[in-house]
């Protein structure tokens, strides 16, 4: 429980700025996550009063103000219609409407939470914070800076450009409104794809894959293994997916073979889908994956492929508009085909590979009976 001994409602922001800087203070928005935590201060700072609620739109850029509601993002018309509903995506399963109608989006931003789906949403298109000192910085920037810097600080908006791009959202849970196993935003602008991963379960990042069939000699994957320390390029050498990927070939070739539209390679079809395999292959690779009670590193690994590549044909038109507008991912044109050449054959592959990554123990046998029952991920929301 949040404890305090002053309450203190500032009629300015550099009154807000002020008491701020105080050692034993915190700003509060929402209070919906703040009031779970077991702290004590001095002071209280409630912004509620500087008129930060709120989404402005111009011919430009999209304006949020910090105090605008989760619940105002998700319904807002002009966030949805931009970009391709990602808003009432990212926000629908954060644990239910009475909670996002208090929840704020500076307080998703400025607290930068691995399992945050704002975070990752925004991260994936061309946003920017603006801080009370500091003025207007990359959200990409700010995520990357430590608390412990910007603590004494006011986030005071949102900006969101209006470039053209095209994006989607999707994560994995183990329940509807439990936190995300993994959140993936995929962006598609000028011939560039930028992901944002989630929930990894480190803080967001993001990555910007080339939209070209070739990416030089070198692909995305050993430029970053390149900028690691020795120990992390040690690591990134063996893939720790790669065991999972080969077992789950046999299905997918056996799929591509059943697909009639898989005949001719050089069809725009065909193409578009070697696209989004590479993409994902490739995406998947340039992020560093953690292990918790919710999943391995191996495990949010292959995850992230199968995640990036549906993203990826959702954006190239192969997915319904329908199930781009709800997220729903299994009654689409995709998982027809893969039902039509046999999808429980694909999930078998995609058990065993899973089965044998955690060892056959009973965190593998249930982890392998979710992709050996012709898991899908839609199922999961």
């Amino acid at each position: 429980m949040l404890q305090a001994k002053e309450y203190v409602k500032p009629s300015s922001l550099e009154e807000a700025y002020q008491l701020c800087k105080r050692r034993s203070s915190v700003v509060v928005g929402g209070m919906m996550w703040l009031k779970m935590e077991n702290i004590q201060k001095q002071t209280i700072i409630d912004l509620s009063g500087l008129g930060l609620v709120g989404i402005e739109e111009d011919e430009e850029q999209f304006r949020i103000g910090a105090m605008t509601t989760l619940r105002m993002l998700e319904t807002h018309p002009g966030l949805n219609r931009e970009f391709d509903g990602i808003f009432r995506e990212c926000t629908r399963h954060i644990v239910g409407v009475q909670f996002r109608n208090g929840a704020t989006v500076g307080g998703s931003i400025y607290g930068r939470f691995g399992f945050s789906d704002i975070l990752t949403c925004l991260m994936a298109l061309d946003s920017y914070v603006e801080l009370y000192h500091g003025g207007v910085m990359p959200l990409a920037r700010f995520a990357a800076i430590p608390r412990s810097i910007t603590e004494r600080n006011i986030l005071v908006r949102i900006l969101i450009k209006k470039d053209g791009r095209r994006a989607a959202y999707r994560t994995v849970r183990r329940a509807s409104t439990d936190f995300p196993l993994l959140a993936c935003c995929v962006a598609k602008v000028d011939g560039q794809w930028q992901i944002s991963m989630g929930a990894r379960p480190k803080k967001a990042e993001t990555a910007v894959i080339s939209g070209e069939a070739a990416l030089g000699q070198m692909d995305l994957g050993e430029a970053v293994r390149k900028q690691m320390d020795p120990g992390e390029a040690a690591l990134g050498q063996t893939d720790p997916g790669e065991a999972v990927r080969k077992q789950m070939d046999p299905g997918q070739a056996a799929l591509k073979q059943a697909d009639p539209e898989q005949t001719d390679p050089d069809s725009a079809e065909s193409r578009m889908e070697q696209e989004a395999e590479r993409i994902a292959r490739e995406g998947a690779k340039a992020f560093s994956y953690g292990s918790n009670l919710r999943g391995s590193g191996a495990y949010r690994q292959v995850l992230a492929e199968i995640l990036i590549r549906r993203l990826v044909r959702q954006i190239q038109g192969y997915e319904t508009d329908g199930a781009r507008e709800t997220g729903a991912g299994t009654e689409n044109a995709l998982g027809q085909r893969e039902a039509a050449a046999g999808s429980e054959n694909v999930g078998e592959q995609r058990g065993a590979g899973i089965r044998a990554e955690y060892g056959g123990g009973q965190e593998g046998a249930a982890t392998g009976a979710e992709y050996g029952g012709g898991w899908k991920e839609g199922d999961r929301r």
